[in-house]
């Protein structure tokens, strides 16, 4: 199986399954004895056929006959990764990829519909420059040229300008870049970025000292200092939440929706290893994952514990509580483009729910003085500003003043766009309990 062929079996294997984009892509690719261009190659298909899946689906539907409902699966999905070729890879040429998606499609004996496929493509190819993705709306043309989904444009034209959104959407077809947290337990940025390009990785330092860009990686896990956990990967987005956290050693912290655990090692690391984080979630193989990740890098006040954030549990007294509220995730569609096409407006209203119940049951965890951090990684004022401001005049919490790099002080809460910093967007605030 080729690369081209390879992809579109996976983006098949996605849509059958509803399972993750990157859950099956690994997992695909451990099985592939592939090197690593070509394991890069299949991935930038993957991933970017799914980023940019509205654009690909609008195009096909004006060059084709047929629906796309009425195509088989196959068909349907070597047309969008060749289409993804045509339009947003350059460095191929568009010869290659019709003349690999007519051969594929012999391959697999669909002879009789090489001639469709070869037909859309090369018409694709001859009028990629003139296609107009003018739509009804203005949420309809800027969900058809930048491929976000339609009603969440819709959701943030009703908090942003026209010009704020299409810069916003814009952002999220950039291809993602991949950052580490330095683990200052054991070593230094400056220390590991030797170790890195020793490593044949290429390393670039961030606006926060204690991350790093990295890229030309392969495996990232096979890395020897991987290995010995001098780092963990973790968007800097992720890594500016617990930046501005004024955490000190010896202090107890519950992090009360930690899974996978990035932000409760960065806090463990910013406190020195000195003090207690109770790293909680409902599933026990999370909070295993967890337990994993800490023994690794070598962090021994991490409490994994089960627990259920809605609930109160009065034993995770703390002086400061994070809450990286489950949330609909769109600031990560550039990283996960899945979830374009896993959500819907109701998901919105329901998870701001959520996050408010989640909220309201940490208040008593709190100690007098004691600091509540929220953070989710999504662009949705109902999730975020709405909920904070319904939870500190309830309980008369008040808003603590932070900065962030490049923007200054505020008023306690800010919300980073995707490209303002990285690959994800993001929303923290911080409340103090007095």
């Amino acid at each position: 199986m080729n690369e081209r062929d390879l992809a579109q079996f996976i983006i098949t294997d996605i849509f059958e399954t509803g399972a993750y984009n990157n859950i099956i892509l690994s997992k695909t690719l451990s099985k592939e004895n592939l090197s690593s261009e070509k394991r890069a190659f299949v991935t930038e298909l993957v991933n970017g056929t799914l980023r940019r899946l509205i654009t690909i689906d609008y195009v096909l539907s004006l060059f084709s006959k047929t629906k796309k409902e009425k195509m088989r699966p196959f068909i349907l999905n070597t047309l969008r990764v060749a289409i993804y070729q045509i339009l947003f890879m350059p460095t191929v040429p568009d010869s290659a990829a019709c003349n690999e998606a007519v051969k594929n499609t012999k391959a697999h004996r669909f002879e009789r519909l090489s001639g469709f496929v070869n037909g859309v493509l090369r018409n694709i190819s001859r009028q990629k420059d003139n296609i107009d993705y003018t739509g009804a709306t203005a949420a309809q043309t800027l969900s058809r040229r930048y491929s976000v989904p339609e009603f969440v444009v819709g959701y943030w034209l009703e908090s942003k300008t026209e010009k704020e959104t299409e810069k916003l959407c814009a952002s999220l077809c950039e291809y993602p870049r991949i950052y580490i947290r330095v683990n200052t337990l054991k070593t230094s940025a400056k220390e590991l970025k030797q170790r890195l390009i020793a490593e044949n990785v290429t390393v670039c330092d961030t606006i926060v000292p204690e991350v790093l860009e990295i890229s030309k990686t392969g495996n990232i896990a096979e890395l020897s200092s991987f290995k010995e956990g001098m780092f963990f990967v973790s968007d800097l987005a992720a890594c500016l939440v617990t930046h501005i956290t004024d955490v000190k050693p010896g202090q107890t912290v519950a992090d009360l929706c930690a899974a996978p655990g990035g932000k409760s090692f960065s806090l463990a690391m910013k406190m020195q290893n000195k003090g207690k984080i109770y790293s909680c979630d409902i599933y026990e193989h999370k909070t295993e994952l967890i337990e994993k990740g800490a023994k690794r890098l070598g962090i021994d006040i991490i409490e994994p514990t089960i627990s259920d954030a809605c609930v109160t549990n009065e034993d995770l007294k703390a002086d400061v509580v994070l809450i990286d509220a489950p949330c609909s995730g769109l600031g990560l569609l550039k990283r996960k483009p899945d979830i374009a096409f896993n959500r819907n407006k109701e998901d919105i209203d329901t998870l701001a729910a959520l996050q408010r119940k989640i909220l309201e049951a940490s208040i008593p965890l709190v100690k007098d003085g004691g600091k509540i951090v929220y953070s989710t990684c999504t662009i949705s004022k109902k999730e975020n500003g709405d909920n904070v401001e319904y939870i500190r005049k309830k309980y008369g919490l008040k808003a603590v003043p932070f900065s962030l790099p490049g923007k200054g002080e505020n008023c306690g809460e800010a919300e980073i766009l995707p490209g303002d910093y990285s690959n994800d967007g993001f929303y923290v605030a911080v409340l103090e309990k007095v």
